[in-house]
């Protein structure tokens, strides 16, 4: 059996209780967080059965999305000697995602578990998503790791042993989303060689450029908490629990916690069409809490274009069902009633939404900002892909 104390920055929500014999967790709310009118958000998937404790097979999901994922996870798995994902989230438990701090009780039993900070020449944080990316801060005119609790303030990503030029890619999408008006992280691309300890880190480390991005739920005074919408809807982070959902459940929700955020959110939508972001699955879509209470959409991350790779590459078609189904071909007014019903508005405000955004993303592309940082084939496919199955 294992405790956690479950932390928002300084505040204790509740405990975490870890029964491993019987693969099995149960969360209990702290008293005093629950007798506070003004205590921060947890999570929606907590608020929703609050003051009731939540008893899950298996660690909670909510949890499980803390952990880190793909190249990342086995660089810690491999370096910390663990494999569990309890065992990740207690190495990690200062360095997570958002203002969440788990520490293990008692407290002296800490150290068993995460090694002495000097035999651990790694960082200690984590951040989903599969890609090769790290926490960083700015060290003399390049990015370094920080090694104990307080994480980075930049997320870099590197490039990719199976997808060219991915960090140009992405920083193509985001400054094109950004061109159209919608919000995204502040971002930059940068060469390699900034971050040298890249290829200490990573087997097969691939010269190129950097995708760098200042962390949202980090600010100079505080870390800001955020949710990406598997912890939301308490889905696995792998598999089906990622991808065995729909885009009207998403604007359902959307309607309910964000209802001033649904145009900004419908933006994105028609933006991760008309781009070929085929990977937008439940962990990149997120909701953050600037004031500790109020749910706001984050800033638009992980907007890679995806149509352009082959499709002997990557599957092409949604993440997530739009109008019950994942084809990424056709998108006349009829495969979005559901969604626009999901959303609380009639079809024709929806729709005239969805024009709205079009206009605006396919006059971005034009824009010679834009179009300098694609190829002249990138351009091709992705002015055709604007065009595709909207008629």
């Amino acid at each position: 059996m294992r405790h956690l104390a479950v932390k928002l920055n300084e505040r204790l929500t509740g405990t975490l209780t870890v029964l491993t014999d019987q693969d099995r967790s149960i969360f209990r709310f702290d008293q005093g967080y629950l007798d506070d009118p003004y205590r921060p958000v947890l999570g929606q998937f907590f608020e929703d059965r609050r003051p009731q404790s939540v008893d899950h097979s298996g660690l909670i999901n909510w949890f499980m999305n803390l952990c880190p994922q793909g190249a990342l996870a086995r660089l810690i798995e491999r370096e910390f000697d663990i494999d569990e994902p309890i065992d990740m989230l207690e190495a990690l438990g200062a360095d997570l995602p958002g203002a969440v701090v788990l520490e293990r009780l008692p407290a002296d039993a800490v150290a068993a578990v995460r090694g002495e900070p000097e035999d651990v020449p790694i960082p200690r944080f984590s951040l989903a998503g599969v890609q090769r990316k790290m926490s960083v801060r700015k060290h003399k005119g390049g990015y370094v790791l920080p090694v104990s609790g307080t994480g980075g303030d930049y997320i870099v990503k590197l490039e990719s042993p199976d997808f060219e030029d991915l960090p140009r890619r992405e920083y193509l999408a985001t400054e094109w989303a950004k061109r159209a008006g919608l919000r995204v992280v502040d971002a930059t691309l940068e060469a390699s060689d900034r971050f040298p300890l890249a290829t200490e880190l990573f087997e097969d480390p691939r010269p190129g450029k950097l995708f760098v991005s200042r962390r949202f739920d980090r600010s100079a005074e505080r870390r800001i908490h955020f949710e990406d919408f598997a912890q939301v809807l308490n889905r696995a982070p792998s598999g089906r629990g990622l991808y065995d959902f729909s885009f009207e459940g998403v604007a359902q929700a959307i309607a309910i916690l964000l209802p001033d955020e649904r145009n900004e959110w419908l933006g994105r939508l028609v933006f991760m069409v008309d781009s070929g972001n085929f990977d937008a699955h439940l962990k990149n879509w997120a909701i953050m809490y600037p004031d500790d209470r109020t749910p706001a959409l984050t800033p638009a991350y992980d907007l890679v274009p995806v149509a352009l790779y082959p499709e002997t590459e990557v599957e092409h078609e949604l993440a997530l069902s739009l109008g019950g189904s994942k084809d990424d071909k056709y998108f006349g007014p009829e495969r979005w009633h559901d969604l626009f019903a999901a959303l609380q508005w009639d079809s024709a405000n929806g729709w005239r939404s969805i024009l709205k955004w079009r206009k605006l993303i396919r006059g971005a592309l034009q824009s010679p900002d834009i179009r300098s940082l694609a190829t002249r084939d990138e351009l091709t496919t992705l002015q055709r892909r604007c065009q595709l199955g909207w008629a």
